[in-house]
């Protein structure tokens, strides 16, 4: 008997059998049926964009400003043009300057296959003449003041999780500058600062003050979710065979593309799919390379044939002995004798997703019987056990 670790968890009782149903089928089991196609979706169309753009007011007195705001469905990189220009966000707010007469503001924002365009025009209302003074005097001194302008812009406006962006600003008539969130008081009226690492869309405000009053801007700067790592897995039903049998290839990748097999397969493949190859004769490699987000990813597999033997199959083991879920599985171990509960060196299996293992024998009578082992080396107990004969 081979010594076996003993933890002070069970995985199964031993009167359940580990819940391991073993039975034998000859080698010459029928081919399995596996996907032999690969699977295609057809193409939907986008959905339609639409694009509100607006002036607030849309009639202000010499001098004075609007806010801009606009929003965009299913649309992309947005410009401006007319008495605005330069790159816009989907999404977002913008103050104008002070309005000295009529002003015309176009937005054009790209959507699949063309373009969406909205214009929005601010008037200005004309300050009333002053009276004509009916007697001559001498007009008093007016202070100059000079209103405050700022202008702020983010780059890049749209983003990946976890990346950074520039804020750069400039303003007229400011003696100093505050930035929320988190950008700070007594800023100069003009600069740049980096932000943080932001996982979510953000907005920024820049409010900046003079003898001339105050003016503010914001801008918004879009967050897209972070790119999943890639991954290539390629996997067969049975790693070894007798001559004549099929074995059923299965493979997924994630964030794969250009797929293409070599070995003992060839062609073109989808990033995940299965396929069934055979009759084979002989052992073969299989080999399925695809480009991924970072370099080129590889995923191997081989299939030995086999003179003789017998093909083990059992269920896998659903609970452990306090009859919680077993969620730890590590590895099977098949045990072989040639007398009852007298085995050799067991077989060591680390995939538990697989029911059925091709044994490779001699020919003659043999006692085989299975354990399952968890992540910390606790073994359980043997399941029923079963005589077979190999010819």
């Amino acid at each position: 008997m081979p010594d076996r670790k003993r933890g002070t968890k069970q995985l199964v009782q031993r009167t359940v059998f580990l819940g391991l149903a073993l039975c034998l089928a000859t080698a010459q089991a029928a081919p399995g049926s596996g996907w032999g196609k690969n699977r295609t979706s057809g193409g939907t169309s986008d959905a339609s964009a639409y694009l509100s753009f607006s002036a607030d007011p849309a009639t202000v007195a010499l001098g004075e400003k609007a806010l801009l705001t606009w929003a965009g469905l299913n649309v992309r990189k947005c410009s401006a043009s007319g008495d605005w220009e330069g790159s816009k966000p989907t999404k977002g707010y913008y103050q104008t300057a002070p309005i000295d007469g009529p002003k015309t503001y176009t937005l054009k924002c790209n959507k699949r296959g063309g373009s969406v365009e909205k214009t929005v025009v601010v008037s200005v209302i004309e300050p009333p003449q002053a009276p004509v003074a009916t007697t001559p005097s001498e007009p008093e001194p007016v202070p100059v003041v000079v209103p405050v302008v700022v202008s702020l812009s983010a780059a890049p406006t749209e983003i990946v999780s976890g990346e950074t962006a520039t804020l750069s600003w400039s303003s007229s008539g400011a003696d100093s500058c505050s930035g929320s969130p988190n950008l700070g008081d007594n800023l100069p009226p003009s600069g740049s600062q980096i932000t943080g690492a932001l996982s979510t869309d953000a907005s920024f405000t820049l409010t900046c003050t003079g003898s001339g009053g105050s003016d503010s801007q914001t801008v918004m700067i879009s967050v897209l979710p972070p790119t999943p790592a890639s991954d290539l897995q390629l996997s067969t039903s049975n790693p070894t065979v007798r001559a004549g049998d099929s074995i059923t290839l299965s493979w997924s990748g994630t964030s794969v593309s250009n797929c293409q097999a070599s070995g003992a397969w060839s062609g073109p493949k989808a990033a995940t799919g299965t396929e069934t190859i055979g009759p084979l004769q002989t052992d073969g490699s299989f080999t399925l390379s695809c480009d991924g987000t970072e370099g080129k990813l590889v995923a191997m597999t081989s299939v030995v044939i086999s003179e003789g033997g017998k093909l083990l199959s059992w269920e896998p083991p659903q609970l452990n002995e306090d009859g919680s879920p077993i969620n730890d599985l590590e590895a099977y171990r098949i045990y072989v004798g040639l007398s009852s509960r007298n085995y050799a060196q067991p077989v060591e299996l680390t995939d538990t997703t697989i029911s059925s293992y091709f044994l490779d024998l001699l020919p003659g009578d043999y006692y085989i019987s299975m354990t399952a082992v968890d992540i910390d080396g606790n073994e359980s107990a043997f399941s029923n056990e079963v005589l077979t004969s190999v010819n």
